[in-house]
């Protein structure tokens, strides 16, 4: 009897970086990166874990070398989510890979933050070319005016709430 002939999928180049939110630096292993509050003073102890989801089914796990990954992979429409320890999950549901296509992804990770704090992180593609972020902040007199945070006043209410503008590229 002859084997059943090999059935070919087209595939597409898949490719990508994880890199910190807090610094925009690459997420490799012995690298110095912000915590989020001290600049340069983690070191990365291992490489970030990406997997790969088609609905519920793990269809793959791509450990990342020097913190990116390039593969090729059937065309398809995927679900990526990325793990690291100290880093909250990385998830994205729009990791469709097209045929003969390139596709690249930046993997942000964002450090894990003492209890009590919140971090928010706008991440976009080429267009639009820029985004701005408003954030309306309560003052803890209620009676006192509100607070917005943004590209013109970075700082409120002594500095409790802050925006960083563009920490990666």
């Amino acid at each position: 009897r002859n084997p059943a002939p090999q059935i070919s999928t087209p595939t597409g180049e898949f490719k990508g970086v994880a890199v910190n939110t807090c610094d925009g630096k690459a997420l490799r292993p012995r690298a110095k990166v912000s915590n989020g509050y001290t600049k340069n003073i983690w070191r990365v102890q291992q490489e970030a874990n990406l997997m790969i989801f088609q609905g519920s089914t793990l269809v793959m796990t791509v450990p990342l070398d020097k913190g990116k990954f390039k593969l090729q992979v059937p065309a398809g429409r995927y679900t990526c989510v990325a793990t690291m320890p100290q880093y909250y999950s990385f998830y994205d549901d729009d990791c469709d890979i097209t045929a003969a296509k390139k596709k690249f992804l930046r993997v942000a990770m964002s450090p894990m933050l003492n209890p009590g704090t919140a971090r928010i992180v706008l991440q976009w593609g080429a267009k639009p070319r820029d985004l701005d972020s408003y954030l309306l902040v309560p003052h803890k007199n209620p009676s006192a005016p509100e607070c917005e945070v943004q590209f013109r006043n970075k700082k409120c209410h002594s500095g409790v709430v802050r925006l960083d503008v563009d920490a990666g590229g």
